[in-house]
Formats: structure tokens, sequence, C-alpha cells
């Protein structure tokens, strides 16, 4: 949240208030609590020029904890506890809404020796691989003029992809 607004410019004040915001939102979605003061934040808070950053407003509570259920609440390590196959973890490192090098510490934390794991934080991508500046994702900000992927994102695949084929071959 912060590293995002910041990229586009927000001082520090606006900075806090839309983090204290997006906590109040997931802490609201997550338990189904605070929903009154949740709605209150929304009509205190709209008119700010950085509310139309934010991932939208839910209408009804249902909605939030829908949301959070569906996405927000899922957790991956279960799933990464049953991987038997070799991994490709790439993130771009303007991504502003991943935060990459926390990720791959926790990857390689959760994976150890037991599978291979090649991590890459490509520097001038965004969250959608595509060579940027601010990393933003706003449809009125860098996003829309956007035209390509970082250059070396499909080579990356291509030259991982063919070394865990010798590798497999090998064997």
């Amino acid at each position: 949240m912060s590293r995002r607004h910041i990229a586009i410019g927000y001082d520090e004040v606006n900075v806090r208030e839309a983090a204290d915001f997006m906590r109040l939102k997931l802490e609201t979605a997550r338990t189904g609590n605070h929903w009154p003061e949740f709605e209150d934040a929304v009509n205190r808070l709209e008119g700010r020029e950085w509310f139309p950053h934010m991932t939208g407003t839910w209408a009804r509570l249902s909605s939030a904890r829908f949301g959070w259920n569906q996405i927000l609440g899922h957790d991956p390590a279960p799933f990464l506890d049953q991987i038997k196959v070799p991994i490709l973890a790439v993130y771009g490192g303007i991504d502003t809404r991943v935060p990459s090098r926390q990720i791959v510490a926790e990857l390689k934390t959760r994976l150890g020796d037991r599978v291979p794991l090649a991590t890459h934080i490509l520097p001038k991508a965004n969250h959608l691989m595509l060579e940027a500046i601010t990393g933003d994702l706003r449809g009125d900000g860098e996003l829309p003029s956007l035209t390509r992927y970082v250059p070396e994102f499909f080579s990356l695949i291509e030259s991982w992809a063919d070394s865990v084929r010798v590798a497999s071959d090998a064997e």
C-alpha cells in the first residue's frame, strides 16, 4: 500500500491515512467486524485524491467477507507442502501489490531443499510483468501507456524450463 502511494507522489500523511484505511478495510473483510466504522471511513475519505487508487470498496458486508474468504484469505502454504516438482517464482521489482522480497524469503524458508526453487525479481517489472516506471496499476495512471513485457520475462521462463528438462533427462 504505502509503496504504491509513495511511488505516485503522495506525502507521508496521505500514505498513513490510506494505509490506515486499508488496514480497516482488510480487518473488516477478515473478521466481519467494524462494518459501521468502515462505512464511516468510506464516507469520510472518498473525496481524498488517493481513494480511487484503492482496490475498491464493498457495498455490503457479505461482499467483503466473500472477497476475503475467496481471495484475500487464501493461504497457499498447505499447497506448497504438497508440491514435488521444480518451481519458478518470478516477481516484479516494482510490483505495488505483492511484497516480492518477502515472498521469496518465505518460499525459500517453506520449501527448504525439498523442492528445486528458482526465484527472480525483475527490476523494471510491475505486477503484470510489464516494463514500468512506478508499478502503478490504476487505469488512470501508468498502466494504459505500458506496451510491452520486460524483455527478459519470456527468455527467463524458457531458459528455466530448458534447465528443468535437461535435469530431468539426466535422471
